[in-house]
């Protein structure tokens, strides 16, 4: 599969194996691709494995726009500009089940990636997404209106909505909502179902657009040659 810019992503990098870094790269295009639109490079978003709290990749949206860096941030702010924020943390497995035990180390590694005295040991990439969030946060006069938290679990199974794990997801949100850092809050299990229609609305998307260029040309080209009728017309007047 093809993603953002095309660069082939480097699974020794993030420390994940063949088979697992396509199902989480998988997982993360589509899910980002709900909340953003514009291109993007999903190697970036990536957190590998190995003190990664239980997390697999941040997105962290500003303004529409990806941030991969504080300075970003501080920029948007330099700038006086608001900023609308969006953070996105994503857990795929390969698993034909859902987990609760893996649900809830996803959960707590969120609400830790959050807290101000965090618990559990961090990679470079956690840090660095880490920072971003605090850049957003020491700035309280700049934001629009409270942040939204979006968690989504991806696994190749199906969801039932059991009740056990139901409930954690329950108890996660209520943990975040404890916080008083977001104005809107939102974990979803996403089964192989699921998944496969987030995917499909990306490619619907593409398709969308690559008509509403083809349909804008015509109308481009249709105008131009009113035009010329027009221009002929009053010559020969």
């Amino acid at each position: 599969m093809k993603f953002a810019d095309g660069r082939a992503l480097d699974a020794l990098r993030h420390g994940f194996r063949p088979r697992q870094l396509r199902a989480v790269s998988f997982s993360t295009y589509c899910v980002v691709c709900r909340e953003h639109s514009e291109t993007f490079s999903v190697e970036e978003l990536l957190t590998g494995t190995g003190n990664d709290t239980g997390i697999d990749a941040i997105a962290t949206i500003v303004n529409s726009e990806l941030i991969d860096d504080a300075q970003d941030v501080e920029n948007l702010v330099t700038s006086s500009k608001r900023l609308d924020v969006v953070f996105v943390f994503v857990q795929a497995k390969r698993s034909a089940t859902f987990n609760g035990a893996d649900m809830s180390n996803f959960f707590y590694g969120v609400k830790d990636f959050f807290s101000d005295k965090p618990k559990l040991t961090r990679n470079a990439e956690i840090k660095k997404h880490a920072e971003i969030a605090n850049s957003i946060f020491s700035n309280p006069a700049q934001l629009l209106k409270k942040p939204a938290c979006k968690l989504y679990y991806v696994t190749t199974g199906k969801w039932v909505a059991d009740k056990d794990l139901t409930g954690r997801i329950e108890s996660a949100k209520a943990d975040l909502e404890a916080l008083n850092l977001f104005g809107h809050i939102e974990i979803s299990p996403i089964d192989a179902d699921q998944l496969h229609q987030l995917y499909r609305n990306t490619t619907e998307t593409i398709a969308v657009e690559i008509v509403f260029k083809i349909a804008a040309h015509c109308l481009t080209l249709t105008a131009s040659r009113k035009l010329m009728l027009v221009h002929c017309l009053q010559k020969n007047i």
